[in-house]
Parts: C-alpha cells; structure tokens; sequence
C-alpha cells in the first residue's frame, strides 16, 4: 500500500482488514509523509543537481506531483524550491485523489488554470506523467532519470529528454 495505490485495492485491503478506506488512506499518507521528510532532512532524498538550470527560464513554472501535497510543500520549504514555482498541484490525503492522481489530468489542468495558460510542456519520469499531459491537451517531455534510462513507453511524448538542460533549450 505505499507506490501505485488504486482505489480497488485499497477497497480491497481495507475489507479484508474490516477497515474503513478513507480513515486507512489518511493514515497511510501521513505516514508516508513522514517518512519522506525524515529522509529529506537526513539527505537520502534531495533533488537533482539540474534543478538550478530552471532559472535560466523566463516562463512561468509549476509542479505537478501524484506525491502528498504536504510532502511537497516541505520539500520545497526545506530545499528553497518554492520560489522558483508559481503554483504547486499534489495530492490531498483522501481517497478521491487516487481517482483524480496521473493519468487522470486532474491536477494538470488545476495547475494550467493557476497559471493561467492552456499552452504547456509537461516534464516527467512516469509514462503517467505524458498520459496526463496528453489528456490536458499539452506537450510531454519525458525526462530520463538515472531510474528511468531504460524505460520503454507505452506512449509517445513529443521530446524525450536527458536532463532539464535539455528542457530548457526546448522552451527557449
């Protein structure tokens, strides 16, 4: 019950466990979390070195992450990430945000609304991430992290990039 979640399958675990899904989801996501920030603050989880490439960006900037919006929201506090982003879209600890999480363009078109454009590239790791990006009507970049180097898609997304070097000379 920690990575790819569906509701079914919480509804499933929860009845097996005679527990009630949506009280069993917050706990799970506060705990997680937890355990995220824990190892933000030891150093076992940062961000990449290329993040400093997106000042070079003169348009405006958001986040869209199936990860808990408070963990976000620490991430970006502890790391000084906040300011370079106008708007950041994750997960509410309730069971309805596994319905609204990537593919589902949910947070992508909440965030397109933020920043007030209709007109965007989405950068991401998962093939979720272009799935959404497609469903809001918006390009797709998918970004080949160290974890991801070998990773066939089921879909097409209009750049395939290495790093957000790359990302950078697609929006200049």
């Amino acid at each position: 019950m920690s990575i790819g979640v569906s509701v079914p399958r919480l509804e499933s675990v929860c009845g097996h466990y005679d527990l009630d899904p949506a009280q069993f989801w917050a706990a799970r996501d506060a705990a997680i979390s937890a355990a995220q920030r824990t190892a933000m603050r030891a150093g076992e989880k940062r961000p990449y070195d290329d993040v400093d490439v997106l000042d070079d960006l003169t348009v405006p900037l958001g986040v869209v992450s199936s990860n808990q919006q408070a963990t976000v929201e620490f991430a970006f506090d502890h790391f000084g990430l906040a300011s370079r982003f106008e708007t950041v879209r994750a997960r509410e600890p309730t069971v309805e945000s596994l319905r609204l999480k990537k593919p589902h363009p949910h947070y992508v078109e909440a965030a397109l609304a933020d920043l007030g454009v209709d007109d965007a590239l989405f950068v991401g790791d998962n093939e979720s991430d272009v799935e959404a990006a497609h469903r809001a009507g918006i390009d797709a970049a998918f970004i080949r992290r160290p974890h991801r180097v070998d990773t066939d898609l089921g879909v097409d997304p209009e750049y395939d990039v290495w790093g957000l070097e790359d990302v950078v000379r697609i929006a200049e």
